[in-house]
């Protein structure tokens, strides 16, 4: 079985502390079914709403802010989770994928 995928391109939107919105380049650094690590510039907040989209699909999908984690060379280590499992959005299509995608890393998520 493969590594989970890595640096998958993604735009993320939202709105930042000022209520302003922002559009942000980025990519999932980590990946299960239910969410992922990125990084960003913008500051957010555990709770806060997001949208992402996946460029290659053009798809996008609500997610929500779990955790900010250390800031290093002025971006910040954010996890988010979706409320649903997402393997069409990253096309993740292998039942046996599947399966390994939703059970990795299932304790970091419920922070």
């Amino acid at each position: 079985m493969s590594d989970l995928p890595q640096d998958l391109p993604v735009l993320v939107y939202g709105r930042g502390k000022d209520e302003e919105p922002f559009r942000e380049e980025t990519n999932v650094h980590l990946l299960n079914l239910r969410g992922g690590l990125i990084t960003l510039a913008t500051s957010v907040e555990p709770g806060q709403q997001l949208i992402l989209m996946n460029v290659v699909t053009e798809e996008d999908r609500r997610c929500r802010v779990a955790f900010v984690g250390e800031q290093h060379l002025g971006r910040s280590m954010i996890g988010i989770q979706f409320n649903w499992l997402t393997q069409k959005f990253w096309q993740i299509d292998d039942p046996a994928r599947q399966e390994f995608y939703a059970s990795a890393a299932g304790a970091f998520w419920e922070r």
